[in-house]
C-alpha cells in the first residue's frame, strides 16, 4: 500500500486529469455523443488489456488464495453494499417512492472507472486483476437485482397512477359496460380491471436478452482469461504483455476524463441543496469504509485484499448510473445528483480513507 504522501500525489494527479476532461468538455472535445465512444473504448478496450496484463505480476505463490478471497469478498461487498443501502434509507427517512432509487446509489459504484484506476495507483501489482475480480462480481449482482427492484418500483409507482386515473374518472367511464364507480374493492377505493393491471405490469418488462448483455460483457470475460492464465501458468508472449501494458495504461486518465466531462453538465447549486446527500455521503463513504477495514484488519486478512475492499467500498456513486436507471423507466434526477455529490466528495473522503490504512 502505498505511504500517505505517495496517496495524495496520486489523487492529485488524478483530480488534475478530471480537470482536463472538465475543460475538454467546455472547448467541445468531449460531449455526450462521443463520450458514449469513449466509454466503449475503455470498457470493451482498454479495460480488457489491464486486467490481462495485470494477472501476470500478481505473486503466483500467494495469488491463488488471493484470487479466491476476491471472488468471495467481491460477493461479500456487494451484498455489505445492499445492506448498508436499506439501512441508509430507514436512517434517511428515504420516501417510499426514492427507496430503490437510494438502495441503486449505494450499490451502483464508481468500481470500474475510478475504483480500478485507484487500485491501480495506490495498490500496484497484481492489485488491477483482483481489483478487476470484485468489478465482475459487483456487475453481475448489480445488473440483475438492483435493475430489478429499479424495475419493480416503477411498475408500482405506474399502477398507483392507474388507480389515480381511474378514481378521478370514474363518474363518466366505463367498462365493459360496467359503471367503474360502481367497481369498488373492500375499502370503497376503486379497483383495477384486468387491462389496466396487465397494462401496468407490462409498462417497463424486464428484458432478458438486455440483462444478458449487461451481465456477459467484455470486461467479465476479460476477468476470465485472466483466471485461465493465473492458474494455467500460461504466459502472453512478450510483444502481446507489452501491447496490454500500453493500451491498459489509458485506461486510467481517460476515465477521469469522462468524469470531468460529466462534472461539466450540472448545476452544483440544485445538487448542494440535497440534505440527504451528505448524510448519504459520510455513512456510505466514510463510516462504512473505515468500519469494513478495522474489522478484515482484525480478522487478519491479507492486506492486499482488505484494500482493495474497503477502496472499492468507498467508490462514489457510479457515473453511469443515471444512465442505467432511466434505462429502467425510473426518474434519475435524484441519482445524477448524487453522482455528482459523491464524486465530488470522494477526493476528500478517499485520501481519508487512504491515509487511515497507511497509518494503520
Amino acid at each position: 500500500m502505498a505511504s500517505v504522501s505517495v496517496a495524495l500525489t496520486s489523487m492529485l494527479s488524478l483530480l488534475v486529469v478530471t480537470a482536463l476532461g472538465y475543460v475538454a468538455a467546455h472547448l467541445g472535445y468531449l460531449n455526450d455523443t462521443n463520450r458514449a465512444d469513449v466509454s466503449n473504448i475503455i470498457l470493451n478496450l482498454t479495460l480488457p488489456c489491464t486486467i490481462i496484463g495485470s494477472a501476470t505480476r500478481l505473486d503466483s505463490e500467494q495469488g491463488s488464495s488471493l484470487v479466491l478471497w476476491s471472488i468471495l469478498l467481491g460477493a461479500v461487498l456487494y451484498f455489505l453494499m445492499f445492506a448498508l443501502g436499506l439501512g441508509i434509507n430507514r436512517i434517511l427517512r428515504v420516501p417510499r417512492e426514492y427507496q430503490g432509487r437510494y438502495l441503486f446509489m449505494g450499490c451502483f459504484t464508481n468500481i470500474t472507472f475510478l475504483g480500478i484506476p485507484m487500485v491501480s495507483e495506490l495498490v500496484g501489482g497484481g492489485a488491477t486483476f483482483l481489483a478487476a475480480i470484485f468489478v465482475s462480481i459487483m456487475t453481475l449482482f448489480v445488473y440483475s437485482i438492483n435493475t430489478s427492484i429499479l424495475r419493480a418500483q416503477t411498475r408500482g409507482d405506474d399502477r398507483e397512477r392507474h388507480t389515480l386515473d381511474v378514481a378521478a374518472d370514474k363518474p363518466t367511464r366505463k367498462t365493459h359496460g360496467m359503471n367503474m364507480a360502481s367497481r369498488k374493492n373492500r375499502r370503497g377505493e376503486p379497483d383495477l380491471d384486468a387491462t389496466t393491471l396487465s397494462d401496468a405490469q407490462h409498462s417497463h418488462p424486464l428484458d432478458a436478452a438486455a440483462l444478458a448483455r449487461e451481465l456477459i460483457n467484455v470486461p467479465l470475460l476479460a476477468s476470465i482469461a485472466a483466471i485461465i492464465l493465473f492458474f494455467s501458468g500460461l504466459q502472453l508472449p512478450t510483444f502481446l504483455q507489452q501491447a496490454a501494458d500500453i493500451a491498459g495504461a489509458v485506461t486510467a486518465p481517460l476515465g477521469m476524463m469522462l468524469l470531468g466531462q460529466a462534472l461539466s453538465r450540472v448545476s452544483f447549486g440544485s445538487v448542494l441543496r440535497e440534505k440527504r446527500l451528505y448524510i448519504f455521503t459520510i455513512l456510505r463513504l466514510v463510516l462504512a469504509p473505515l468500519l469494513s477495514w478495522w474489522v478484515l484488519s482484525a480478522l487478519g486478512l491479507d492486506r492486499t485484499v482488505a484494500h482493495i475492499f474497503t477502496i472499492m467500498l468507498a467508490m462514489p456513486v457510479g457515473s453511469i448510473a443515471p444512465i442505467v436507471a432511466a434505462s429502467c423507466g425510473v426518474d434519475a434526477t435524484i441519482i445524477s445528483k448524487g453522482t455528482i455529490f459523491t464524486t465530488v466528495a470522494s477526493f476528500v473522503t478517499i485520501p481519508l480513507i487512504v491515509a487511515v490504512m497507511s497509518l494503520a
